[in-house]
């Protein structure tokens, strides 16, 4: 064999390692894996978007050569408007941006620290394509230079709905009710994030309205009027309670009289009754006295001389009999 033959040989076997390696790298290229926690559309190479159905199982996928995958979160999303010096989100699932700065509708400066919550509707993630993409920078935190940001527009709208509530307030009603405003909240980006006709569609979970800063001498002044109200409230609820003393102390004189009253009667009825039946009682013996001495009479008859002497006499003996030698006075 000559060194042309040779050279020819060793070419060819090179092309057929090289077109091997990329058949290989093709075929690998041909099946990513679909990770827990997402979905997946397969990315046509050919159409530039979306292709087939929705993947929503996690594994390993053919999409064919050249082809991809458009990622999106299938979980909840978490997004912070704080300020945490210590603290980086880790989790895909997370995302930190500053407090929404904005003007309260009195003129005040005010700066809201406020987290929401939000989900991908899985039935609207092919019109969701048409407006934002694909979510791989919320997924792998790099964003592609040719895309826009997925996440990024997330904030500006829900940065922009929050800055716009915060302005239809009043310094007042952020101290006063901040359950209404975190409610007005919740209202607005629910809004904002489901437009069916302009193929938007997200869910907002929920909203939590973490604190408010305005500016101090505001805050300061608020904390006085807070502390002199809750003196105010306090001195009312003591005035109250010491009303309800006074009513009770009143109601339990009103209730004593009564049973004194009642009892001074009662006193008085037995009274009545006992001297009723003392009275006749006595007046039964002198009714049964008087019966008795006229009996007596009649049986003296005239023959004993004044008869009325005798019974006279007869009445003083008795009466001296039964005389209490303590009394100076006869019972007759």
């Amino acid at each position: 064999m000559g060194e042309s033959d040779q050279l020819k040989l060793m070419g060819g076997g090179c092309c057929c390692c090289g077109s091997l390696v990329f058949i290989i790298i093709l075929l690998a290229i041909s099946f990513p894996t679909l990770d827990t926690g997402e979905y997946a559309f397969k990315f046509s190479h050919w159409s530039q978007g979306p292709d087939g159905e929705l993947m929503t199982e996690p594994g390993i996928k053919h999409v064919g050569p050249l082809n991809g995958l458009i990622r999106y979160p299938s979980v909840q999303q978490t997004v912070y408007f704080e300020k945490f010096p210590d603290w980086n989100p880790d989790s895909t699932n997370e995302v930190l941006r500053p407090p929404v700065k904005s003007r309260t509708n009195d003129g005040l400066e005010v700066s809201v620290k406020v987290s929401f919550q939000w989900q991908l509707e899985a039935g609207s993630l092919r019109n969701l394509y048409d407006v934002l993409g694909g979510a791989e920078d919320l997924l792998t935190g790099e964003r592609v230079e040719t895309k826009p940001s997925f996440i990024g527009l997330i904030i500006r709208l829900a940065r922009g709905s929050l800055t716009q509530v915060c302005s239809e307030y009043t310094a007042g009603q952020f101290f006063a009710n901040q359950s209404a405003v975190e409610v007005a909240m919740k209202m607005r980006l629910s809004e904002t994030f489901n437009q069916p006709d302009k193929k938007l569609n997200i869910a907002i979970k929920d909203v939590q309205l973490r604190s408010v800063d305005l500016p101090d001498k505001y805050e300061d002044a608020i904390a006085r009027t807070q502390a002199e109200e809750q003196a105010y409230e306090t001195a009312k609820a003591a005035r109250e309670t010491q009303k309800t003393q006074k009513e009770t102390e009143v109601m339990l004189a009103t209730k004593k009289q009564e049973q004194l009253m009642l009892e001074a009667e009662a006193q008085a009825d037995k009274t009545r009754q006992e001297n009723q039946a003392w009275i006749d009682q006595y007046t039964k013996f002198q009714q049964d006295q008087a019966t008795a001495y006229a009996s007596i009479l009649a049986e003296l008859g005239s023959s004993t001389g004044n008869k009325f002497d005798v019974l006279l006499e007869l009445m003083s003996q008795k009466a001296l009999k039964e005389h209490d030698q303590s009394k100076s006075t006869l019972t007759m």
